[in-house]
């Protein structure tokens, strides 16, 4: 998408990310002009910063993602259930890691609570 206009100017429908369709994808645009000043994606930012010297973020989908399949399904402890609940929610990843931050410091708070 252009950051600029906001048009999408690339999309191809794909079965797995791999790293070719990045390449390709970015040799294409390239071609058509375009300068890319960064790419969101999912776990691909060593290879694109390393080998194409491109701005990378980590996708938030993704990260929650992450947190989501390292959780029970049904938590039972309240710290757990918050968890639960922020990655949920909705927000902007300034907002995302400030609660997730937060949670963090509740986490330690019950863990060390329940070792004593």
């Amino acid at each position: 998408m252009d950051s600029l206009s906001k048009k999408m100017v690339y999309h191809q429908i794909i079965k797995s990310e791999k790293d070719i369709y990045y390449f390709i994808a970015i040799i294409k645009l390239r071609e058509k002009g375009y300068k890319i000043q960064s790419i969101t994606c999912n776990d691909r930012r060593d290879l694109l910063k390393n080998e194409l010297n491109i701005s990378t973020q980590f996708c938030q989908f993704h990260q929650v993602a992450i947190v989501i399949r390292n959780r029970t399904r049904n938590p039972k402890s309240e710290v757990e259930k918050n968890l639960k609940i922020l990655t949920l929610k909705i927000s902007s990843k300034s907002a995302f890691y400030v609660n997730l931050h937060k949670w963090y410091l509740e986490y330690k708070t019950y863990l060390k609570e329940r070792s004593d």
